[in-house]
């Protein structure tokens, strides 16, 4: 469906996956698991932020067949788009827009460089 002056279709995802949890460095969660996907999924959006007090952040949402071991272990769907020193520490964020497809036998996962002292994830899906 097309709204007026929105050429974007409205988009009702299958799936959401929201996390305020604190990130470990190089610690992936898990949003969904290869297991799961056995036909294909579609990122419709997702966004991160991080601060932690000890050095620069990066985070990634990444696809794979296995929980990734670092932020650029894997398919990037989204990585840092912006990152700055704060007040104490350094925070990163980043967001999708765009809808991704992630191919049969991959996982999704968020994964930070740092460990957080602070931080929230989300992620609207489909599995097909």
């Amino acid at each position: 469906m097309i709204v007026k002056n929105n050429p974007t279709p409205l988009i009702r995802p299958g799936a959401s996956f929201v996390s305020n949890t604190n990130l470990n460095a190089n610690t992936a969660v898990a949003v969904f698991l290869a297991a799961a996907n056995t036909r294909g999924a579609i990122v419709w959006g997702a966004e991160a932020a991080s601060y932690n007090p000890t050095g620069a952040q990066q985070i990634a949402l990444l696809a794979k067949a296995a929980a990734p071991a670092t932020v650029i272990d894997g398919v990037p769907v989204s990585t840092t788009q912006a990152g700055a020193f704060a007040t104490g520490g350094f925070a990163a964020s980043m967001k999708r827009e765009m809808p991704y497809f992630i191919p049969p036998g991959l996982g999704l996962y968020f994964i930070a460089q740092v460990s957080e002292t602070s931080g929230h994830r989300s992620v609207n899906y489909t599995i097909l």
